[in-house]
């Protein structure tokens, strides 16, 4: 969130004023405090939320199944998209980690891990990890 004031006026005031060839992108986990309202009424908004960049149920069964080469049921993809939420990051390390598994069901269920308790940028900026499900075994997967 922008703290300095004078930065927020800066900000405030060009987006009120705006050249219509001139596209600004803002980044941000909480609405700023910008005339948002105004923005959409005129149709000079399109936001992107967290919703929207999730995958379906029907992509996460492609994802898993198609593009990275599995055999998952309908449940057992049900069960991976609700732990992930969606999040093709989340999909892909628990994917990888399928790969080796004979019992992906169990795997699965065993799983303690939800997706937003990971936390998108520890997640995304370590290329190998190791965690363990309820102390026993590792999830393993590739860099």
């Amino acid at each position: 969130m922008i703290q300095d004031r004078l930065v927020l006026q800066v900000l405030q005031t060009l987006v009120s004023s705006l050249p219509p060839a001139l596209y600004l992108v803002l980044l941000s986990r909480e609405d700023p405090d910008l005339p948002l309202a105004r923005l959409r009424a005129n149709n000079q908004l399109t936001e992107i939320r967290a919703a929207d960049l999730r995958f379906s149920p029907s992509e996460s069964a492609h994802f898993l199944n198609q593009v990275m080469g599995l055999s998952l049921s309908q449940d057992n993809v049900a069960m991976l998209a609700d732990k992930t939420e969606g999040w093709v990051a989340g999909l892909q390390l628990a994917g990888l980690s399928l790969r080796d598994q004979a019992a992906p069901t169990s795997f699965i269920a065993r799983l303690s891990w939800r997706w937003p308790d990971m936390g998108l940028a520890w997640a995304t900026t370590r290329p190998c990890l190791s965690l363990r499900l309820n102390n026993s075994s590792p999830i393993r997967a590739a860099c």
